[in-house]
């Protein structure tokens, strides 16, 4: 049932018993509402942010609840985190990557973060985060770097 909430393809996944649903206004239903893609690559979780924006607080939210959920369901604590699509994001997110990697950490885990674009690498700059995360350039470099 799980996985079934990430599919590739377009279409939403349904279930009224996840923790990632949010109620349509529509029609009632409940439907699952992904922000990121996710698999496994040599025990290594990578996950794909698929928002082009991480800025307003309700979009932060959801991405790190279902991150949260996610690291739940699947007991994985190496994750990768994929900013390839992401091309704008709040300070609240840099909170909340601090927060995600501190968690793993207790878990003697590792967050690892790969294809950041030049804006947001500037960031992590600035606030001095690129000391404190290890960041690749590709999905590819950050596995091997495991």
């Amino acid at each position: 049932m799980f996985s079934s909430l990430f599919r590739s393809d377009s279409q939403p996944a349904v279930s009224h018993s996840h923790p990632f649903l949010a109620a349509n206004q529509a029609d009632n239903q409940l439907v699952a509402e992904r922000r990121f893609q996710w698999r496994l690559d040599d025990g290594i979780l990578v996950i794909s942010l698929t928002p082009h924006r991480l800025v307003d607080d309700e979009v932060v939210n959801c991405v790190f609840n279902q991150l949260a959920g996610l690291l739940q369901e699947t007991g994985r604590s190496l994750i990768l985190l994929d900013f390839s699509r992401v091309r704008l994001f709040s300070t609240a997110t840099l909170g909340r990557l601090v927060t995600l990697e501190k968690r793993l950490k207790s878990m003697c885990g590792q967050l690892q973060l790969c294809a950041i674009g030049p804006e947001i690498c500037q960031i992590f700059q600035i606030t001095r985060l690129d000391q404190y995360f290890r960041i690749h350039q590709t999905v590819e470099e950050g596995v091997r770097d495991f």
